[in-house]
């Protein structure tokens, strides 16, 4: 989790990714929250109620994922930077 929280701030650090990086502090948060409640006595029981109501698609993880990984829209802008470099 240090790991994450720090390449979240390596990624989105400066001023202009100050919406990105609350956003992805905020899906780390949250994972974090679900990572404690799995680890509660009765939390199998609970996730597999979660699960067979169709609870459990995505988890913040994901999402994060997709953030750090540029599908929300950055990597479109990469192709056009590695495009003019050439």
């Amino acid at each position: 989790l240090r790991l994450l929280r720090r390449a979240i701030f390596g990624m989105f650090g400066t001023r202009q990714h100050a919406g990105r990086r609350a956003r992805a502090l905020t899906l780390l948060t949250a994972y974090v929250d679900q990572l404690n409640r799995e680890c509660h006595p009765g939390a199998i029981e609970s996730l597999e109620e979660l699960e067979l109501s169709g609870g459990i698609a995505t988890n913040e993880l994901d999402r994060l994922s997709a953030m750090m990984h540029g599908v929300d829209g950055a990597a479109v802008s990469r192709q056009g930077s590695v495009e003019v470099a050439d």
